[in-house]
This record gives C-alpha cells, structure tokens and sequence, in this order.
C-alpha cells in the first residue's frame, strides 16, 4: 500500500514537470512569434496576438491529455 502512495506521487511529479517544460517551451514561441510579428504578413496586431496566446495555451496542453481529430 505505501508504494502506490509513493507511485502515485512520483506520476504527479513526473506530470507537474511536463507541463513546467511545456509552459517553458510555449513562452519561448509565444516571445518568438511576437517579435517577428509583420504587419503585412500577419495582419492586425490585435488579432495576431490572439492568436499566439491561443497557440501558447494549445502548447501548454500535455501530450497525455491531447486527443480528438480537430486536434492538430
């Protein structure tokens, strides 16, 4: 019994540690995509950075938890 206690934190563990790795991932393209923002390419700003918070949140979401076939 103590080792599915044990197991069960270290699964909790592993997971916080996932989504801290893809938080700092998703930062890292949210900043990316923000600095090469072009008018001309992207659109209006307001609409673009929509969108990169839109990506930054699908980005953050753990493969684990990813499914549908809308989901790219």
């Amino acid at each position: 019994m103590g080792n599915e206690s044990s197991s069960r934190r270290e699964q909790r563990e592993q997971y916080e540690a996932e989504v801290e790795r893809l938080e700092k991932q998703a930062r890292k393209n949210f900043d990316k995509r923000v600095k090469t923002y072009n008018y001309a390419y992207h659109g209006p700003y307001d609409y673009y950075i929509n969108w990169c918070h839109a990506e930054y949140e699908l980005e953050c979401i753990p493969e684990s938890c990813r499914q549908g076939s809308r989901y790219r």
